[in-house]
Protein backbone atom coordinates (compact mmCIF):
# COMPACT_ATOMS: atom_id res chain seq x y z
CA UNK A 1 0.00 0.00 0.00
CA UNK A 2 1.55 3.15 -0.68
CA UNK A 3 2.25 5.64 1.77
CA UNK A 4 -0.76 7.22 4.02
CA UNK A 5 -1.00 10.48 5.96
CA UNK A 6 -3.82 9.54 8.72
CA UNK A 7 -5.21 12.36 10.60
CA UNK A 8 -6.99 11.32 14.19
CA UNK A 9 -8.97 13.20 16.29
CA UNK A 10 -8.20 12.96 20.02
CA UNK A 11 -11.66 12.97 22.44
CA UNK A 12 -13.61 9.90 21.25
CA UNK A 13 -10.95 8.86 18.43
CA UNK A 14 -7.63 8.54 19.94
CA UNK A 15 -8.69 8.60 23.61
CA UNK A 16 -12.32 7.41 25.37
CA UNK A 17 -13.61 11.08 27.17
CA UNK A 18 -11.66 9.11 30.26
CA UNK A 19 -8.71 9.95 28.97
CA UNK A 20 -7.44 6.68 28.77
CA UNK A 21 -6.35 5.40 25.11
CA UNK A 22 -7.09 1.94 24.45
CA UNK A 23 -4.65 -0.84 23.99
CA UNK A 24 -5.29 -1.99 20.55
CA UNK A 25 -5.29 1.60 19.28
CA UNK A 26 -1.76 2.14 20.51
CA UNK A 27 -0.79 -0.81 18.81
CA UNK A 28 -2.78 0.37 15.56
CA UNK A 29 -0.51 3.65 15.44
CA UNK A 30 3.23 1.77 16.24
CA UNK A 31 2.19 -1.09 13.48
CA UNK A 32 0.96 1.39 10.75
CA UNK A 33 4.29 3.63 11.23
CA UNK A 34 6.18 0.64 11.37
CA UNK A 35 4.39 0.41 7.55
CA UNK A 36 5.75 3.27 6.68
CA UNK A 37 2.57 5.57 7.40
CA UNK A 38 2.20 9.13 8.91
CA UNK A 39 0.39 9.63 12.00
CA UNK A 40 -0.95 13.12 12.95
CA UNK A 41 -3.08 14.53 15.36
CA UNK A 42 -5.59 16.66 14.26
CA UNK A 43 -7.97 18.24 17.10
CA UNK A 44 -9.46 21.19 18.23
CA UNK A 45 -7.26 21.67 21.60
CA UNK A 46 -4.89 24.26 21.60
CA UNK A 47 -1.17 22.58 21.38
CA UNK A 48 -0.83 23.08 24.70
CA UNK A 49 -3.82 21.04 25.91
CA UNK A 50 -2.66 17.96 24.15
CA UNK A 51 -1.31 15.57 26.71
CA UNK A 52 2.39 15.05 26.89
CA UNK A 53 2.18 11.49 27.16
CA UNK A 54 -0.06 11.58 23.92
CA UNK A 55 2.82 13.29 22.14
CA UNK A 56 4.99 11.13 23.58
CA UNK A 57 3.63 8.21 21.39
CA UNK A 58 5.82 9.67 18.12
CA UNK A 59 3.51 11.12 16.24
CA UNK A 60 5.26 12.87 13.36
CA UNK A 61 2.63 15.94 13.61
CA UNK A 62 -0.04 17.92 15.02
CA UNK A 63 -2.63 20.14 13.95
CA UNK A 64 -3.85 21.81 16.99
CA UNK A 65 -6.95 24.80 17.58
CA UNK A 66 -8.51 23.47 14.74
CA UNK A 67 -6.07 24.37 12.18
CA UNK A 68 -4.98 27.65 13.59
CA UNK A 69 -1.88 26.11 14.76
CA UNK A 70 0.03 23.17 12.85
CA UNK A 71 3.50 21.62 13.89
CA UNK A 72 5.90 19.07 13.04
CA UNK A 73 7.65 17.01 16.39
CA UNK A 74 10.20 20.46 16.36
CA UNK A 75 8.78 22.99 13.51
CA UNK A 76 6.07 25.45 13.75
CA UNK A 77 4.45 25.07 10.11
CA UNK A 78 1.33 27.85 10.32
CA UNK A 79 0.65 29.69 13.49
CA UNK A 80 -2.76 32.21 13.41
CA UNK A 81 -4.13 33.86 16.00
CA UNK A 82 -7.29 36.31 16.52
CA UNK A 83 -7.50 40.02 17.18
CA UNK A 84 -8.16 40.69 20.32
CA UNK A 85 -10.85 43.41 19.54
CA UNK A 86 -12.88 40.59 18.03
CA UNK A 87 -12.04 38.24 21.31
CA UNK A 88 -13.68 40.78 23.56
CA UNK A 89 -17.24 41.38 21.22
CA UNK A 90 -17.40 37.70 21.47
CA UNK A 91 -16.98 37.27 25.20
CA UNK A 92 -19.37 40.15 25.08
CA UNK A 93 -21.88 37.99 23.07
CA UNK A 94 -21.61 34.50 24.80
CA UNK A 95 -21.53 36.24 28.37
CA UNK A 96 -25.08 38.36 27.55
CA UNK A 97 -26.29 34.55 26.89
CA UNK A 98 -25.33 32.96 30.01
CA UNK A 99 -22.56 30.96 28.53
CA UNK A 100 -18.97 29.95 30.17
CA UNK A 101 -16.17 30.80 28.04
CA UNK A 102 -12.78 28.61 27.67
CA UNK A 103 -10.19 30.72 25.55
CA UNK A 104 -7.08 28.84 24.09
CA UNK A 105 -3.81 30.04 22.95
CA UNK A 106 -0.94 27.93 21.95
CA UNK A 107 0.02 26.86 25.52
CA UNK A 108 -2.85 27.30 27.96
CA UNK A 109 -6.58 27.50 28.12
CA UNK A 110 -8.43 30.18 30.35
CA UNK A 111 -11.41 28.73 31.33
CA UNK A 112 -14.50 31.06 33.18
CA UNK A 113 -14.48 30.58 37.60
CA UNK A 114 -17.52 28.16 37.90
CA UNK A 115 -16.36 25.72 34.70
CA UNK A 116 -16.21 22.55 36.67
CA UNK A 117 -19.17 22.71 38.30
CA UNK A 118 -21.26 23.63 35.29
CA UNK A 119 -19.73 20.55 32.94
CA UNK A 120 -20.44 18.10 36.75
CA UNK A 121 -24.14 19.55 36.61
CA UNK A 122 -24.40 19.19 33.08
CA UNK A 123 -22.33 15.51 32.29
CA UNK A 124 -22.77 13.75 36.07
CA UNK A 125 -18.94 13.35 36.69
CA UNK A 126 -16.44 15.97 34.51
CA UNK A 127 -16.39 18.20 38.08
CA UNK A 128 -15.67 15.33 40.24
CA UNK A 129 -12.22 14.78 38.03
CA UNK A 130 -10.85 18.29 39.44
CA UNK A 131 -8.41 19.94 36.92
CA UNK A 132 -8.14 17.58 34.12
CA UNK A 133 -6.23 19.51 30.88
CA UNK A 134 -2.41 20.32 30.65
CA UNK A 135 -1.98 23.77 30.68
CA UNK A 136 -5.03 25.23 32.62
CA UNK A 137 -5.89 28.30 33.96
CA UNK A 138 -8.56 30.01 35.92
CA UNK A 139 -9.54 33.33 33.95
CA UNK A 140 -10.18 36.04 36.93
CA UNK A 141 -12.28 38.69 36.76
CA UNK A 142 -9.86 41.96 35.49
CA UNK A 143 -7.34 39.49 34.00
CA UNK A 144 -5.80 40.26 30.69
CA UNK A 145 -6.57 38.75 27.51
CA UNK A 146 -3.69 37.17 26.33
CA UNK A 147 -2.34 38.35 23.18
CA UNK A 148 -2.09 35.33 20.92
CA UNK A 149 -5.81 33.47 20.96
CA UNK A 150 -6.35 30.96 18.73
CA UNK A 151 -9.63 30.13 18.99
CA UNK A 152 -12.28 29.81 22.09
CA UNK A 153 -15.13 27.56 23.46
CA UNK A 154 -18.72 28.24 25.30
CA UNK A 155 -20.57 26.49 27.13
CA UNK A 156 -24.33 26.86 28.13
CA UNK A 157 -25.76 29.56 26.44
CA UNK A 158 -29.49 30.42 25.82
CA UNK A 159 -29.66 30.40 22.66
CA UNK A 160 -28.42 27.78 20.23
CA UNK A 161 -25.09 27.75 17.65
CA UNK A 162 -26.81 28.93 14.64
CA UNK A 163 -28.27 31.94 16.72
CA UNK A 164 -24.87 32.81 17.93
CA UNK A 165 -23.16 32.55 14.34
CA UNK A 166 -25.62 35.00 12.93
CA UNK A 167 -24.68 37.51 15.57
CA UNK A 168 -21.35 37.26 15.29
CA UNK A 169 -21.94 37.46 11.69
CA UNK A 170 -23.83 40.64 11.92
CA UNK A 171 -21.11 42.54 14.04
CA UNK A 172 -17.97 40.71 12.54
CA UNK A 173 -19.19 39.85 9.07
CA UNK A 174 -16.69 37.10 7.56
CA UNK A 175 -14.37 36.80 10.68
CA UNK A 176 -15.71 33.74 12.53
CA UNK A 177 -17.52 30.46 12.14
CA UNK A 178 -18.63 28.64 14.91
CA UNK A 179 -19.47 25.17 15.02
CA UNK A 180 -21.26 22.83 17.70
CA UNK A 181 -19.06 21.98 20.84
CA UNK A 182 -16.95 18.48 20.61
CA UNK A 183 -16.25 18.72 24.08
CA UNK A 184 -19.29 16.64 26.00
CA UNK A 185 -22.61 15.79 24.51
CA UNK A 186 -24.27 19.10 23.94
CA UNK A 187 -23.51 20.36 20.67
CA UNK A 188 -26.86 22.75 20.09
CA UNK A 189 -25.95 25.47 23.26
CA UNK A 190 -22.42 24.55 23.28
CA UNK A 191 -20.11 25.08 20.68
CA UNK A 192 -16.60 26.06 19.38
CA UNK A 193 -15.58 29.14 17.62
CA UNK A 194 -12.90 29.40 15.41
CA UNK A 195 -11.33 32.09 12.31
CA UNK A 196 -13.28 31.61 9.26
CA UNK A 197 -11.72 29.85 6.70
CA UNK A 198 -9.06 28.25 9.30
CA UNK A 199 -10.53 24.67 9.78
CA UNK A 200 -8.55 21.09 10.81
CA UNK A 201 -8.98 20.55 6.50
CA UNK A 202 -6.70 23.57 5.62
CA UNK A 203 -4.52 22.29 8.67
CA UNK A 204 -4.18 19.24 7.22
CA UNK A 205 -3.69 20.58 3.70
CA UNK A 206 -0.79 22.73 4.81
CA UNK A 207 0.80 19.71 7.05
CA UNK A 208 0.40 17.71 3.72
CA UNK A 209 2.30 20.38 1.51
CA UNK A 210 5.00 20.30 4.67
CA UNK A 211 5.62 17.25 3.82
CA UNK A 212 5.42 16.86 0.13
CA UNK A 213 2.55 14.69 0.53
CA UNK A 214 -1.03 15.21 -1.52
CA UNK A 215 -4.88 15.33 -0.40
CA UNK A 216 -5.18 12.00 -2.31
CA UNK A 217 -2.78 10.62 0.68
CA UNK A 218 -5.37 11.65 3.19
CA UNK A 219 -7.12 10.04 5.47
CA UNK A 220 -9.36 11.29 8.66
CA UNK A 221 -10.50 9.61 11.36
CA UNK A 222 -12.43 11.53 14.16
CA UNK A 223 -15.83 11.33 15.72
CA UNK A 224 -17.51 14.80 16.54
CA UNK A 225 -18.93 17.86 14.55
CA UNK A 226 -15.83 19.85 14.89
CA UNK A 227 -14.53 16.73 12.70
CA UNK A 228 -16.90 17.36 9.54
CA UNK A 229 -14.42 19.97 7.91
CA UNK A 230 -11.45 17.34 8.78
CA UNK A 231 -13.61 14.81 7.19
CA UNK A 232 -14.44 16.68 3.93
CA UNK A 233 -11.40 17.19 2.78
CA UNK A 234 -9.95 13.91 3.52
CA UNK A 235 -9.32 11.26 0.58
CA UNK A 236 -10.52 8.86 2.64
CA UNK A 237 -13.21 9.87 5.69
CA UNK A 238 -13.64 7.59 8.75
CA UNK A 239 -15.87 7.57 11.58
CA UNK A 240 -15.54 5.99 14.34
CA UNK A 241 -18.98 4.08 15.70
CA UNK A 242 -19.47 6.52 18.77
CA UNK A 243 -19.41 9.39 16.24
CA UNK A 244 -22.81 11.91 15.55
CA UNK A 245 -24.71 11.00 13.25
CA UNK A 246 -24.06 13.46 10.42
CA UNK A 247 -20.53 12.70 10.45
CA UNK A 248 -21.80 8.94 9.68
CA UNK A 249 -23.37 10.46 6.81
CA UNK A 250 -20.07 11.98 5.50
CA UNK A 251 -17.92 9.48 6.13
CA UNK A 252 -16.83 6.78 3.65
CA UNK A 253 -16.02 4.02 6.64
CA UNK A 254 -17.64 3.81 9.68
CA UNK A 255 -15.52 1.91 12.12
CA UNK A 256 -16.31 0.26 15.42
CA UNK A 257 -16.85 2.80 18.73
CA UNK A 258 -13.75 3.57 20.12
CA UNK A 259 -14.01 1.43 23.58
CA UNK A 260 -14.62 -1.71 20.85
CA UNK A 261 -11.35 -1.12 19.00
CA UNK A 262 -12.56 0.95 16.62
CA UNK A 263 -9.25 2.19 15.64
CA UNK A 264 -8.04 -0.55 15.10
CA UNK A 265 -10.17 -2.27 13.27
CA UNK A 266 -10.42 0.63 11.35
CA UNK A 267 -6.70 0.53 10.36
CA UNK A 268 -6.96 -3.47 9.03
CA UNK A 269 -10.28 -2.19 6.89
CA UNK A 270 -8.18 0.40 5.56
CA UNK A 271 -4.79 -1.90 5.03
CA UNK A 272 -2.83 0.30 6.61
CA UNK A 273 -2.01 -2.71 9.01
Amino acid sequence: MERKAVFLDIDGTLVGFDGRMPESAKKALEQARRNGHKMFICTGRPYGMVDPWLLGLGFDGVVASAGAYVRTRELVVFHQTLELAYVRQVMAVIKDHGALFMLHDRDHCYLSPGFYQFMEARDGNMGKKGKRMPGEVMFEEGMELPKELESLDYFGADITVEEIQAILEEKMPGYFAVTGSSFGSDHTYCGEITRRGTTKGSGMEKMLTHFGMCQADSIGVGDGMNDMDMLRYADMAVAMGNSVEPLKELADLVTDPIDQDGLWNGFRKLGLI
